[in-house]
């Protein structure tokens, strides 16, 4: 989870840019409310989602501030849309 310092066109166009292209991104949404991005990383261990967060989150300086979170377990997981939502 990160919230910008500043936002505008051009600092969601920088940030989205950069994590398109990191493998280590698997997931990132843009969000409303308190935070601005949800980014779902996979990090073989601590110290490398620790080298992560320095190099994708703590070097930019528009990053105000990045949490975060570990999976414990999955309780449901899946992306298919009902037909309901398709009609």
């Amino acid at each position: 989870m990160l919230t910008l310092t500043h936002e505008s066109p051009e600092h969601h166009r920088r940030l989205s840019e950069t994590l398109r292209a990191h493998s280590s991104v698997q997931q990132c949404f843009l969000l409303s409310g308190r935070w601005d991005y949800a980014v779902l990383v996979a990090a073989s261990s601590v110290r490398e989602l620790r080298d992560l967060g320095n190099h994708l989150f703590k070097s930019d300086d528009n990053i105000r501030r990045y949490d975060t979170m570990f999976i414990h377990d999955t309780v449901k997981q899946g992306t298919f849309l009902p037909a309901e939502l398709l009609i």
